[in-house]
């Protein structure tokens, strides 16, 4: 879900991970099911990828 949502938002690992102000392998591991996404990073995770779409 959060794979696909980044995709269609035509955002890279690299360039969300930025957004988030996180690591590049914080966001591999979470689209690989390797970390759990807590709530609050699910919801700036959301919001950047719809912000980024709509820009």
């Amino acid at each position: 879900m959060l794979l696909h949502a980044r995709r269609r938002a035509g955002l890279s690992q690299r360039a969300l991970a930025q957004a988030l102000g996180k690591a590049n392998s914080h966001v591999t591991r979470i689209e690989r099911g390797q970390r759990r996404i807590d709530l609050l990073d699910s919801s700036r995770w959301r919001r950047r990828s719809v912000a980024t779409r709509r820009s």
